[in-house]
Formats: structure tokens, C-alpha cells, sequence
């Protein structure tokens, strides 16, 4: 448009004008005087037509008379392309067609204009044709699952198309006969509000646009709904107002796996073009979510193996190195660490068989299981070994727990033997190293044992360098040794108990326990 004018153009300015595709309407007080047949031919209206209009203006879209109006009035554009804007021309069959206006004012006539106009549809359709596909790989690429992307998916793609809202179905359970909607977006003054989850089964007789789409595996335009309702199932709750539609499949591979619908509130132009990318965006997007399912059923492995890797197979506890692992990570805070074994298991196995050991060490795993909380950690060190990690426990808390653990063993009924343990406890205040913590409570362990088994023992670490420096402990005995003689019978093979409250009993040396003891008090009935 780099023409200038000091006159109105004649009849053979006109036509050369055209000759080079570019439309040219004269005006005078913003009436069409005169036009070229490039113009005509863009507005679809006839010579007498067009000078037979009283304005210009008529030829605008309602809600953009204004602006061109505005841009009309000025009357110092003089200088070529000093007034270039883009707008809309209605053409005679009410299709919207993109320009770019140029107007001059010739010196000396301010009643007169000149007004270039040319046909910028194909640029304007490039150009969204780029940005869709620039913009839908930008939005998958920067989300981290589908449904985080979805919403502003529906949006650009709208957007484009020039609709007012839309939505994703997405093919679900095992034979993939059946659809869901995902996601809807709509624009703000037409969205109701409602975004109730719609499933539909799928069939090739079926009327909803998803599934029309799905049986045809190609895109579907639908111009006018007025004719065609069955399109618009009463059951998929969606705004009132929908003239128009258009439903395009989500590919991966050849196969269709879900379905992009989408709404006007007017007259359907989609570009046959954009048609064209709209098949490269649906396949963009079924190998996200084919990306998608692969990174979740890849992590879904992993948990499977890691959890594997770490629990015990005997009892679906956790195991050794899980549990040292997690010994690593106690937060600071006071924690308290049990050290329990399966008494007699040896003799279980001996008398029936490994099989009734096995089933004897599962059930002592279920028991140990529900005495702690949900946060807590109870695993099989090996053998006929258990742990326990207790956080946020005071002494008090620990021996509690480790008596409840013991008499829940102990009220068990397996088909061979009876299920008893012995419990050792150590409790470290915040920032004590577990490993010392958890020696200590072996170390209890080992007394309990000692002491005539199916007991607790436990006492506080403080950190000073003993095993039990200023620690407490105790035991609690109910069964007699492992000759059937009471604790401290003639004959028995373990040291007998003290008795209910001696606070002077002597410790065995070999532990190097020492401070203060508590008492030892009778089973609780």
C-alpha cells in the first residue's frame, strides 16, 4: 500500500489498483463514491450495491464501527500508510473477512478519502496456524502431567479456532470402549459453572459429537447444531447457546484415544487449514500422554521394586538394610529403638518344622505391626529378630510400648508353640546417633534373655560415651524358665528375678549397665 493520492482516483487508477489485487473504494463524507472490481469481488457485493450504501460503515462488523469510524474522521493522513489498521469487511453472505485498511485524505479535499483496502485471511490464518503449533508444544512441555496442561490446552486451541469453549474426552478401562470428559474450559461470560465428570460408552451408532468423532477417526464440523441436537446429549451438562461445533480425535499411532470438542456461540469459520493442524496438535498430544503413561508406569515399577527391595519376604515387614537405612535418617527429636526376639524359636522349628517357625515369625510380624503407630517402623532383622523405631517417645512411652508389644505376642494363638519374646528399649534424646542408641537397647535385649526370657528391658542413653551411662532399666517376668521351674526354682537354668521391689539387684557385669535401676515389677494381669 504504497500509494498516494491528491485527488480521487479515476476510473483506470482504479482498475490498475486491482490489477494488483489490492481493493480501492473513494469516498466522499465517508460515502462510497466509487470502488474497483478488486473491492467488489472481496465484499461479494455488486458495483450499484456498494455506491448505493450510505456509509462505509455498513460493511463493518457492529462492535468495530467505532474504531473504523474513529479512523475515518482524521483528516492528516496525507503521507502513505501514516492511517493502516486491521479490521473486518462483512461480506454480502455474512462471512468476516480479515483487511488491512489504508486511508488518505487528499490535500486540499477534506470531504474526500481514499480508502486501500487488502485481503489479510491467509496472513491471519498462518499466523495462527504457527502460534498453534508453537504454542501446544510450549503448554505440554512446560506441564508436569496432562490435567495440569489440559485447561490451558483447551484455551489456546480455542482461542485459534475462535471458539468459546471446549472440551477433552479421554478413552478409558481395558478394551478402551468407553470416554471420559477430562476437562472443560469455557470462556468467562460463558461459563455456567458446571464441570460434573460425564463417562460415555462408546459405540459407532452413538450421536454425541465425542463419538462421532471416535467412530470416524476424522475431524467433525458441525455448522449448525440447530439442525443436528442429537449432538448435544442432555445428559454432558454445558452452557445454553451453542450454535456451532467442531470435534477433532487425540491420536497415538493410528489409534484414536481421546477426542478435542469444541463450541461457538456463532456461525462456525474454521480455516480448513487449521483443520490440517489440527491433526498434527492431536497427535502432539496423544504422544504426551503416551509419555505420560510410560514415565507413571516406569515409577510405578520402580516403587514396586524399591518397596520389594526393601521389605522382608517372609513377613512383609521391612528388612535390614531398609532398616538401618531409615536408623540414618531419624529426625531430632527424641526417638526410642526395640530390639526383640522370637523366644524359642529354635525349638519350634526343631519340634514341627520350619514351616510352623515361618508361620510362628509371621505372626509375631502381624503382632508387632499392631502395636505401633502408623508413622512408626517395625522390621525383621533376620532370623528370629525384630526392630522397632518409635519417634517423639519418652522412657515411660517406651516401655509401654514394649510391654504392650510383649503381651500381644504373648496372647497369640498359632497352631504350633506358644509366641513369646523378649524386648529390649533404649530411648535417645534429640541428636543422639541411633546406632549408639540402638546398641544399647541389644544390650537390654540381651538382659532380658538372660533374665529367663519373655521380658522387657530398657533404660535411657545420654550420650556421655557408656552404653547405659545414667540410663534406667527393668524386667518384667510372668513365664518360668525354659526348664518349666518358677524364676529362681533349684535347678532352673536363668538367674531368678528380683523380687517385686528390690531397687538393689545385682546386674551382670558383662553389660557394664550402670546408674540407676528402677524396680522390677510384677506382670501386668
Amino acid at each position: 500500500m504504497g500509494w498516494a493520492f491528491r485527488r480521487l482516483p479515476n476510473a483506470a487508477l482504479l482498475s490498475a489498483v486491482s490489477d494488483l489485487g489490492e481493493g480501492m473504494v473513494a469516498l466522499r463524507r465517508g460515502r462510497p463514491v466509487d470502488v474497483n472490481p478488486a473491492f467488489t469481488a472481496l465484499t461479494g457485493h455488486s458495483r450499484g450495491e456498494l455506491l448505493g450504501l450510505p456509509s462505509l460503515l455498513q460493511l463493518t462488523p457492529p462492535e468495530e464501527r467505532a474504531t473504523v469510524a474513529a479512523r475515518l474522521e482524521r483528516r492528516d493522513s496525507v503521507a502513505p500508510g501514516g492511517q493502516r489498521f486491521a479490521s473486518h469487511l462483512l461480506t454480502r453472505d455474512g462471512r468476516r473477512v480479515a483487511v488491512e485498511m489504508a486511508v488518505w485524505t487528499p490535500p486540499g479535499d477534506r470531504h474526500a478519502q481514499v480508502v486501500m483496502v487488502r485481503d489479510i485471511t491467509a496472513q491471519q490464518r498462518a499466523a495462527r496456524r504457527r502460534a498453534l503449533l508453537a504454542k501446544v508444544p510450549r503448554v505440554l512441555g512446560e506441564a508436569e502431567t496432562f490435567e495440569a496442561a489440559s485447561s490451558r490446552l483447551l484455551q489456546v486451541i480455542g482461542d485459534s479456532l475462535g471458539m468459546r469453549g471446549g472440551e477433552i474426552w479421554l478413552s478409558v478401562g481395558p478394551d478402551g470402549m468407553a470416554i471420559d470428559r477430562r476437562v472443560s474450559w469455557w470462556e468467562p461470560e460463558f461459563d455456567d459453572g458446571e464441570t460434573a465428570p460425564v463417562r460415555r460408552a462408546l459405540s459407532h451408532t452413538a450421536g454425541g459429537l465425542p463419538e462421532r468423532v471416535w467412530s470416524a477417526a476424522a475431524p467433525v464440523l458441525l455448522p449448525d447444531l440447530a439442525g443436528d441436537r442429537a449432538v448435544l446429549d442432555p445428559a454432558v451438562p454445558r452452557p445454553a447457546g451453542l450454535a456451532a461445533a467442531a470435534g477433532f480425535p487425540i491420536f497415538i499411532d493410528d489409534r484414536v484415544v481421546g477426542v478435542l470438542d469444541f463450541f461457538s456461540s456463532g456461525m462456525l469459520a474454521v480455516d480448513p487449514a487449521v483443520v490440517e493442524v489440527m491433526g498434527d496438535v492431536g497427535r502432539q498430544i496423544g504422544r504426551f500422554l503416551e509419555r505420560r503413561h510410560t514415565v507413571r508406569t516406569l515409577e510405578q515399577t520402580v516403587a514396586r521394586l524399591t518397596e520389594v527391595a526393601a521389605s522382608d519376604a517372609l513377613t512383609g515387614l521391612r528388612n535390614r538394610r531398609e532398616f538401618d537405612r531409615l536408623l540414618a535418617t531419624v529426625p531430632r527429636q527424641r526417638f526410642a529403638i526395640f530390639a526383640i526376639d522370637v523366644d524359642n524359636l529354635k525349638q519350634i522349628n526343631d519340634q514341627y518344622g520350619h514351616e510352623a517357625g515361618d508361620v510362628m515369625l509371621r505372626s509375631v510380624g502381624r503382632a508387632l505391626a499392631a502395636c505401633v503407630r502408623g508413622w512408626d517402623v517395625v522390621a525383621r532383622i533376620g532370623g528370629d529378630e525384630f526392630g522397632a523405631l518409635m519417634v517423639d517417645l519418652d522412657p515411660a512411652g517406651a516401655d509401654l510400648a514394649a510391654e504392650r508389644m510383649r503381651r500381644t505376642v504373648q496372647a497369640m494363638t498359632v497352631s504350633r508353640g506358644q509366641p513369646r519374646i523378649s524386648v529390649g528399649w533404649a530411648v535417645g534424646t534429640a541428636g543422639s546417633d541411633p546406632r549408639e542408641v540402638a546398641r544399647l537397647a541389644d544390650a537390654h535385649l540381651y538382659e532380658a534373655k538372660r533374665a529367663g526370657r519373655d521380658r522387657v528391658s530398657g533404660g535411657t542413653f545420654d550420650g556421655r560415651g557408656g552404653l547405659a551411662a545414667g540410663s534406667d532399666w527393668e524386667v518384667r517376668s510372668r513365664w518360668p524358665s525354659e526348664t518349666g521351674a518358677a524364676p529362681g526354682a533349684a535347678g532352673s537354668a536363668d538367674p531368678a528375678p528380683p523380687a517385686p521391689h528390690d531397687r538393689h539387684r545385682a546386674v551382670p557385669s558383662e553389660l557394664r549397665i550402670q546408674g540407676r535401676r528402677s524396680a522390677v515389677h510384677p506382670t501386668l494381669p
